[in-house]
């Protein structure tokens, strides 16, 4: 409970309401919790977490014994690819790491998992940390990415060296290390890298200012995120070959979503806009890096954008959710983290993972 500090209940869901309301789009639940003590009071604030066994339809079972549990990967897994997703897989009996990217059909996602409906059985080994740089290796070859359609169906393989790290894919339950990582997929000048935190630097006050419900504050921190990503034109000719390729529709992206943002009708829909810059500009600091030294937290809601769920970047470790608001400030939890080696010791210094 939000209001006692450090004490936790469990309960059952007894009741869930068939009536979705279509402001907050959200459904009311009952729980069956012991308050022998006269703790919860009514109208006190909870944050809750659901748990629930899975089928290998991903279909909630009330008997765990009599279900089949559900394959799952690392949400970090899968290259997002529009309306595809693309994971790597490790090739079996290889003298050196070798990977082949593959289609696959995901389900929701549970925690930092997805459920996978096909294309990967048991056992099966996928890359979960360093997908992008697997597939930048591909181009780095003269070969087409493995996020044209095409070459996922031919199921074109790479040797990835020792830099793409490897899980079994495997059932729900499974721990996975979520460290924070500061390998990219390429390498840019520092000039280039500043210019990418400039932008980190002018997103942070649009992601507050959504999270705050102040629209007046969003549209002026959307002219800042605005020059921020203009200003970054004139370093890229910095970056060659791949890295150009990759940034330009990356940069593409970012004017696209930015500018949608400033000429939205409302918060509502500047929220709307908001989920593709945050998804561009995590692909670009993830693979070039980014200035100065901070740790920026990759966030996720399930429940955003209608329950198909949304991301975004912040720097604060305490869920702030810019999709509600108010409404569900703390819906959401923190997916990844970069950080520089400087932002990093911070980190540990101050008792941080």
């Amino acid at each position: 409970a939000r209001a006692l500090p450090g004490r936790e209940f469990e309960g059952e869901i007894i009741f869930v309401d068939q009536m979705l309301d279509d402001q907050s789009r959200t459904v009311e639940v009952r729980i069956e919790a012991d308050n022998s003590a006269g703790l919860l009071k009514p109208g006190l604030l909870v944050q809750a977490q659901v748990e629930a066994v899975l089928d290998d339809r991903g279909v909630p079972v009330s008997d765990p014994s009599a279900a089949a549990p559900p394959l799952v990967v690392p949400a970090s897994a899968p290259l997002w690819t529009g309306t595809r997703s693309v994971v790597y897989v490790a090739l079996p009996g290889r003298s050196e790491p070798t990977f082949s990217g593959r289609e696959v059909i995901l389900g929701p996602r549970a925690g930092h998992y997805y459920l996978v409906v096909s294309g990967l059985v048991e056992g099966e080994r996928v890359v979960t940390n360093g997908n992008f740089k697997v597939d930048s290796a591909l181009q780095i070859q003269a070969r087409p990415s493995m996020m044209s359609a095409s070459m996922v169906a031919a199921g074109a393989g790479v040797h990835a060296g020792a830099h793409g790290g490897a899980q079994d894919g495997t059932h729900a339950g499974a721990q996975v290390d979520h460290a924070s990582s500061n390998e990219h997929a390429f390498s840019a000048p520092a000039c280039f890298v500043q210019r990418l935190g400039d932008i980190v630097a002018a997103y942070i006050p649009l992601q507050t200012a959504l999270a705050g419900d102040d629209d007046a504050q969003a549209v002026a921190a959307a002219a800042q995120v605005a020059t921020a990503v203009a200003s970054v034109s004139c370093a890229e000719d910095h970056l060659v070959d791949d890295s150009r390729a990759v940034w330009r529709e990356v940069h593409g992206n970012l004017d696209k979503a930015v500018t949608q943002i400033q000429t939205a009708d409302g918060i509502a829909a500047r929220r709307l806009a908001f989920q593709p810059l945050s998804d561009n500009l995590w692909t670009a600091v993830s693979s070039f890096g980014y200035a100065p030294d901070d740790t920026v937290r990759l966030f996720h809601c399930p429940m955003a954008m209608d329950g198909a769920g949304a991301d975004w970047i912040q720097l604060d470790a305490t869920t702030a959710n810019p999709y509600y608001g108010a409404m569900m400030l703390r819906c959401g939890w923190q997916t990844e983290a970069l950080a520089t080696p400087s932002a990093q010791s911070a980190d540990h210094g101050h008792g941080e993972g």
